[in-house]
């Protein structure tokens, strides 16, 4: 049970850059962008405005 709500607050803190890291992950996709460019390039989108950790999640949950 512990495992899930730790889940559940991550997902919550990734919660509001979720819609946008998601659509820069299909757009550099489709650019063919890959390895530390794509994780760099992912990073940014996912600090957002006051995050201070480069924190994102690529999964459709």
């Amino acid at each position: 049970m512990l495992p899930l709500i730790v889940l559940h607050r991550l997902d919550a803190v990734l919660d509001p850059t979720k819609k946008a890291v998601l659509e820069a992950k299909a757009k550099y996709e489709a650019m063919g962008l890959e390895g530390d460019a794509f994780e760099k390039a992912i990073a940014k989108v996912a600090i957002g405005g006051d995050r201070q950790q480069p924190l994102y999640n690529l999964t459709w949950i």
